[in-house]
């Protein structure tokens, strides 16, 4: 399970496929996080609006 920060909240969304999905490392003062760039394959994925949004690992 991944955690998205969206609309001023923390979202659960499960994300199945994550090879689908372009990451790069965000490391903050208590968290590290991961933020999706970019579907890898420019199809509708399970992050759909959460690109550009900040990911966490649960």
């Amino acid at each position: 399970m991944l955690t998205y920060w969206n609309n001023q909240k923390f979202v659960v969304q499960q994300i199945k496929n994550l090879e689908s999905v372009r990451l790069f490392s965000v490391q903050t003062t208590t968290t590290k996080y991961l933020q999706a760039i970019q579907p890898v394959n420019e199809q509708k994925t399970t992050l759909g609006l959460c690109e550009y949004s900040l990911i966490r690992l649960l």
